[in-house]
């Protein structure tokens, strides 16, 4: 946006006038249009005025929204879903919100020639989480994430789609730091480093403790992981594998 705009002018004015209480709203994290409201009433003079203001175009949010699925449906693609389809449909609220203009939905269905449906209603644990990394994936593109952490994104996946996902957070750790806590030896074997995190009781209660682990360490863990309490030696050479040592 430019800084001589009279959309600038109007937001430096109001902003200074109602103490900084100004939010700006993105439809979906692309500057096509926007308005303001006074966070306290948001039927005050500054929200009327704002919007009467002409929309700000810039690209059609069709163009990121097409970007977008496309992106998804690729990782969709790679994590053992080959059939699935994404949409999304945006509609513009009547009265914007501290969430923004848009109300939002994500249209989904991994079955060859089904309809797609609200994935809140449709999708299954693992295919909601597939979709979660995929989004996160997206994200991360875009944005200078220093850091972006997982906790259990891979409920409801094993075996080789754990796999799969973990490729995925390999190639996000190129651009970011990922953090990823998780019951899986597929995908803690992935990890350039491997920590781990027990809990142990005493007369004063509990604590929580983090170690890291050496080479060793982390071949036993992944094993117990592989087999349970009973570590095996096909386990431990499985745990090799999975380290590629």
């Amino acid at each position: 946006m430019s800084f001589e705009s009279p959309i600038f002018a109007f937001l430096c004015r109001e902003k200074r006038r109602t103490g900084g209480r100004l939010c700006l709203f993105f439809c979906t994290g692309n500057l096509y249009y926007f308005k303001i409201f006074e966070c306290a009433f948001v039927g005050s003079e500054p929200y009327k005025r704002a919007n009467r203001l002409p929309p700000l175009q810039t690209r059609s949010p069709g163009i990121y929204m097409e970007q977008s699925e496309s992106f998804v449906v690729f990782h969709f693609q790679n994590m053992g879903m080959p059939e699935a389809r994404l949409h999304f449909e945006i509609s513009e609220r009547v009265h914007p919100d501290a969430s923004g203009l848009d109300n939002v939905r994500f249209l989904f269905n991994a079955n060859k020639n089904a309809v797609e449906q609200d994935v809140v209603q449709i999708a299954s644990g693992g295919e909601i989480a597939r979709l979660m990394l995929a989004l996160k994936s997206l994200i991360s593109k875009y944005r200078n994430l220093p850091t972006i952490i997982f906790d259990e994104i891979d409920t409801g996946v094993s075996g080789t789609i754990a796999e799969k996902m973990a490729h995925v957070m390999l190639a996000m750790a190129q651009n970011c730091q990922v953090l990823c806590i998780t019951h899986l030896p597929q995908i803690a074997a992935m990890g350039t480093n491997h920590y781990k995190v027990y809990k142990t009781n005493s007369p004063e209660g509990t604590s929580s403790h983090i170690i890291r682990l050496t080479t060793d360490e982390r071949i036993k863990e992944i094993a117990n992981m592989l087999s349970g309490e009973i570590i095996t030696e096909a386990a431990i050479n499985n745990a090799k594998s999975l380290l590629r040592l």
